[in-house]
C-alpha cells in the first residue's frame, strides 16, 4: 500500500514553508452599510448594496481564543472520531510530503511531538508569520475568508471578460502573454474547467486546517481550541466539493497557481504523485466516507474519560486484558478461559501480551501471545504476516527433514470466528531424536480495517503425550472468540 503512513526519516518534515502573500480584500458585512446623514438609504442604494453582496462568499467564523494558553483536559486518543480523521485527511498531501502521520492532528504524536516542536515553530514563523498565540486567529481567518482564491477569481474574471474560457485551452493560452504568469492562467483554466469558481478553494481551506494542526503541535493553541476552530472550516470544505477528489485536486491546483507553474512541472507533479499514492492505500485517508457527518465529539471529553476508566475497571475484573500499540492507543481487550493465566510480569517493547497454561508439575505447556499493529501505520502488515507464516512453514519443513521428523501444515486458511475473519496456519512437528512433538498456530485478523490483531499459540510436549492444542482449527474459537474493541 505504498509508503507507510508514518516515517522514521524526517528529511522534509519541517522545511520552512514559503511565505504566502494573501490578497486581503475587506467587504462590509451584509446589512452593515452606512446610512445617509438623514439616517435613510434610498431604494437605489439598497439595491446597489444587495447586488454587491450577490455571489459573495459567506465568511467562515473562527472560534475566538482566550487570552492565555491552557492545555486541554483531554488527549486525541480520548476523543478519537471520524470527524477528527476527516480533518486530518483534508491535508493528507501536505502530511505525506513532509513524512508526517496521516491520522493524528498535526501529524505528530508521542516523542515525535516533543522532538520536532521547535521545528514546527520555525515553520510557522517563517511560512506564516505566526510567532505565538496572538497571530493564530488573524492568520487563519484571513486565509479561510480570502486566501489565494481571491486572486484566482480575478484571473477567471479576466479570462471571462476576454471570452477565453469559451476557447480550448490551447487557443486560450495563445492569447495570454508568454511570461512568468502564463502558467498561472493555464492552471486557473484547468481548475475552472473542473471546479468552476471553487477551483482552488481546497488549497486555502486545507492549509487552514493544517496550520491549526501545526499551531496545536507548537502549543500555541490547545487541542480543544484546534478542533473547535477546525470544525467550521472542515464543514465549509466538505460542502464545497462532492468528494475527496475535489478536495485534493483543488488543493493541487491551488499549489500550482501559487507557484506560478503548471501541474506537470516538477514540484507540482511530485504532489500529484503523492495524491495518487494516497488514493491507492487500502486504509488510506481517502477511504473514510467523504460524507461523514462532521460533529463535535470532544466537548463531553471529560465525561467520556470517566466512563472509559469505569469500563476499564469493570473489564479488568471480568478478566479482560488490554492490548494496545503505540500508534493506536485505544486498543483492544482479550479474554481467555480461566486456565489460561495472564503473565502480568511479561515485558515487551512491542506491547505484546502473553497467556500460559501449566501442567501438573507446574511447568508451562501452552503459550499464547497477542500483538497488534496499526493498519493505518503499517498498511501492508497483513501481507507481511502471511509471508512470515509461510517462512515458518518452510523452516519447520527443513528442520524436521534434517532431524528425521515429520511436519504437517494446514497451509494458509481462513476461519470465521464471531465477527472476525481469521487467517491462520497450523504447523505440527515431530522430532524423534528429542522425543518431542510441537504444534503451533499462527493467526492474524483485521479489526475494522484499523488494527491487525496477531495471535500465536504454541505447545511442546514429549512424544506420545496427549496435547491440549488440537489440530482442529476450532481451537481458534477459544483463542479469538472473546475480543472487545
Amino acid at each position: 500500500m505504498g509508503k507507510l503512513i508514518k516515517y522514521k526519516k524526517r528529511g522534509k518534515i519541517f522545511c520552512a514553508a514559503a511565505v504566502i502573500t494573501v490578497v486581503s480584500l475587506f467587504f462590509n458585512a451584509c446589512g452593515n452599510s452606512q446610512t445617509s446623514q438623514k439616517g435613510q438609504d434610498s431604494k437605489q442604494e439598497k439595491q446597489k448594496e444587495e447586488k454587491k453582496e450577490e455571489g459573495k462568499e459567506k465568511e467562515v467564523k473562527v472560534e475566538n481564543l482566550k487570552e492565555d494558553y491552557e492545555p486541554s483536559a483531554f488527549e486525541e486518543t480520548d476523543v478519537e472520531s471520524d470527524t477528527i480523521y476527516w480533518m486530518c485527511s483534508a491535508y493528507a498531501i501536505y502530511s505525506q510530503y513532509n513524512d508526517k502521520r496521516l491520522d493524528v492532528v498535526g501529524g505528530l504524536s508521542g516523542e515525535d511531538k516533543e522532538w520536532y516542536q521547535d521545528s514546527v515553530k520555525i515553520a510557522l514563523a517563517e511560512g506564516w508569520g505566526i510567532m505565538g498565540r496572538d497571530e493564530v486567529e488573524k492568520t487563519v481567518e484571513k486565509l479561510v475568508n480570502h486566501g489565494h482564491r481571491e486572486e484566482y477569481r480575478k484571473v477567471i474574471k479576466e479570462m471571462k471578460d476576454k471570452k477565453l474560457l469559451e476557447l480550448s485551452k490551447e487557443e486560450a493560452m495563445k492569447k495570454i502573454p508568454d511570461d512568468e504568469n502564463q502558467p498561472r492562467y493555464e492552471t486557473a483554466y484547468e481548475a475552472y474547467e473542473k471546479y468552476g469558481e471553487a477551483g482552488i478553494d481546497g488549497w486555502d481551506y486545507s492549509r487552514a486546517l493544517q496550520i491549526l494542526g501545526d499551531c496545536y503541535q507548537a502549543e500555541y493553541i490547545n487541542l480543544q481550541e484546534c478542533l473547535d476552530m477546525s470544525l467550521p472550516i472542515a464543514r465549509k470544505l466538505q460542502e464545497t466539493y462532492d468528494s475527496w477528489e475535489g478536495v485534493a485536486e483543488s488543493y493541487l491546483y491551488g499549489y500550482s497557481f501559487w507557484k506560478k507553474e503548471l501541474p506537470t512541472d516538477y514540484d507540482s507533479q511530485e504532489r500529484w504523485d503523492i495524491y495518487d499514492e494516497l488514493k491507492s492505500m487500502e486504509q488510506g485517508p481517502y477511504t473514510l466516507a467523504y460524507d461523514t457527518v462532521l460533529e463535535d465529539t470532544w466537548s463531553n471529553a471529560e465525561e467520556r474519560i470517566q466512563q472509559k476508566a469505569r469500563q476499564e475497571e469493570e473489564d479488568l475484573k471480568a478478566g479482560y486484558v488490554p492490548l494496545t500499540c503505540e500508534e493506536e492507543p485505544k486498543g483492544l481487550k482479550i479474554r481467555l478461559p480461566k486456565e489460561y493465566v495472564w503473565d502480568e510480569e511479561y515485558e515487551s517493547s512491542t506491547g505484546r501480551i502473553v497467556f500460559e497454561t501449566f501442567d501438573e508439575t507446574g511447568a508451562d505447556d501452552i503459550t499464547v501471545s497477542y500483538d497488534m499493529e496499526s493498519l493505518r501505520e503499517y498498511p501492508t502488515m497483513a501481507e507481511t504476516k502471511k509471508e512470515s507464516a509461510l517462512m515458518s512453514e518452510n523452516t519447520a519443513k527443513e528442520l524436521t527433514q534434517e532431524q528425521g521428523g515429520t511436519m504437517e501444515s494446514s497451509g494458509v486458511q481462513t476461519r470465521q470466528v464471531g465477527d472476525l475473519e481469521v487467517n491462520y496456519m497450523m504447523i505440527y512437528e515431530t522430532y524423534p531424536n528429542y522425543h518431542l512433538q510441537k504444534i503451533r498456530y499462527i493467526t492474524w485478523t483485521s479489526i475494522e480495517g484499523k488494527y491487525l490483531l496477531e495471535c500465536e499459540a504454541e505447545e511442546s510436549v514429549q512424544e506420545g503425550q496427549e496435547m491440549k492444542l488440537s489440530k482442529d482449527p476450532a481451537i481458534l474459537d477459544t483463542l479469538l472468540g472473546d475480543v472487545k474493541w
